[in-house]
């Protein structure tokens, strides 16, 4: 994951990279890439478009998902599936996985100041925002929403 932010109240943008480990080509369909939010409602990228990554290579892939009414100024997670990922000449798509979407912020471990002198250690300073929550193991961590820029 590169980025997630929404564009107005009624767009989620995503950027992502997809790296192909394999030792065949894939090509990625991003019409099956969805965003399941909390209420259990799931919105399609509503693009048709297809990459195709050598193997070893990587593309970025850009995707978006629309909601309108109130929009995603409500919503402060989703869960971005991944899918339509072809292998090959294989016909059948196959689900790359889900990643965590949240909104605000991160915890990260604080890092100690270094010593001002050998006797008298400064104090490392508070972490601010709501305590993180680990990932279970295997799992990648939260990918933060952010608003969108100001130009």
């Amino acid at each position: 994951m590169k980025k997630a932010y929404v564009k107005g109240d009624d767009t989620l943008a995503v950027e992502a990279t997809v790296v192909n480990k394999g030792d065949e080509s894939v090509r990625i369909d991003r019409k099956y890439w969805a965003l399941e939010l909390p209420t259990g409602e799931t919105l399609r990228h509503e693009g048709a478009s297809s990459i195709t990554i050598a193997p070893g290579g990587a593309s970025d892939v850009n995707v978006s998902f629309g909601m309108e009414g109130e929009g995603f100024a409500s919503i402060r997670s989703a869960t971005l599936i991944v899918g339509g990922v072809f292998v090959g000449d294989d016909p059948s798509p196959y689900p790359a996985g889900e990643i965590p979407l949240s909104q605000g912020a991160v915890a990260t471990a604080s890092v100690p100041a270094p010593i001002a002198s050998a006797s008298a250690p400064e104090e490392a300073a508070p972490v601010e925002g709501p305590p993180a929550v680990a990932p279970k193991k295997g799992e990648e961590g939260p990918t933060m929403l952010s608003p969108e820029a100001d130009d």
